[in-house]
């Protein structure tokens, strides 16, 4: 079964993880890889290959965050696309930032910061998931969105985290509903062991919540995103899940 596999946010932590995952599990898949780092978009191209050696790669240098640059990056992406050679499509909505947990919302006063971080976490995401939706018509399709626990849950300094993440569940559960030919998943990955969890530790403002993320790195509790990635799909390849779902790595 050929597959279509774009990724988003490929070039490191749960991205290539998710990319390499993808290729040790599902036979003929193209990948497009799209993160603003070509030589990290590179070498996750390079671990791909060396799993699957038939792969075929593209990968977009893109950065989603810049919101005159967003309609163009993102006809990049699903552009060159013939989807009459593929059974299948898959897309992981995989890119995010965030923000500066340095703050509450009390303290939030800077418009361009905020629609910045909007632009990369929200705007991007339902551009590419219409353009998506727009390409496989007619095709079988499923869209992972990497959401988190914040999601469902609300935690002091994460106010721009939660809403974006709570927006984007709401987006593919309504995707869920209004596409009978695709599937789609919120999959929280986890406290994941990546840079972003480095960014957290370091930046949030919280004293009890840099502790906990520290005391976590410390003893080594932090989740492997290849474990994560594992997880995921194994539900892919399953298929059993609701479609519109939220489902947390500590839950499967």
């Amino acid at each position: 079964m050929s597959i279509l596999c774009i990724v988003t946010g490929a070039s490191r932590g749960l991205g290539r993880s998710i990319a390499t995952a993808l290729a040790g599990t599902f036979p003929s898949l193209h990948f497009v890889l799209v993160a603003r780092d070509a030589a990290q978009l590179a070498e996750t191209e390079r671990q791909v290959k060396a799993i699957q050696p038939q792969a075929s790669t593209r990968h977009v240098v893109a950065d989603l965050g810049v919101a005159d640059q967003l309609e163009s990056l993102v006809a990049q992406i699903v552009a060159q696309t013939d989807m009459s050679r593929f059974e299948r499509a898959l897309l992981i909505n995989n890119v995010g930032s965030v923000g500066d947990l340095s703050s509450t919302v009390a303290g939030y006063s800077d418009a361009a910061a905020i629609q910045q971080f909007i632009t990369l976490n929200m705007t991007s995401v339902i551009l590419l998931t219409s353009a998506f939706l727009k390409l496989v018509q007619g095709k079988p399709a499923t869209i992972v969105n990497i959401s988190s626990l914040m999601a469902v849950q609300a935690f002091p300094q994460w106010g721009l985290y939660c809403m974006s993440k709570a927006g984007r569940d709401l987006l593919h559960s309504v995707v869920a509903k209004e596409e009978k030919l695709v599937k789609t998943l919120n999959y929280a990955p986890g406290p994941l062991d990546t840079e972003m969890q480095h960014v957290v530790r370091t930046t949030i403002g919280d004293a009890s919540q840099r502790s906990y993320f520290s005391e976590m790195h410390d003893k080594n509790t932090l989740v492997d995103p290849n474990v994560s990635a594992g997880k995921l799909v194994r539900l892919l390849e399953q298929n059993t899940f609701e479609s519109g779902a939220h489902l947390d790595f500590y839950d499967i």
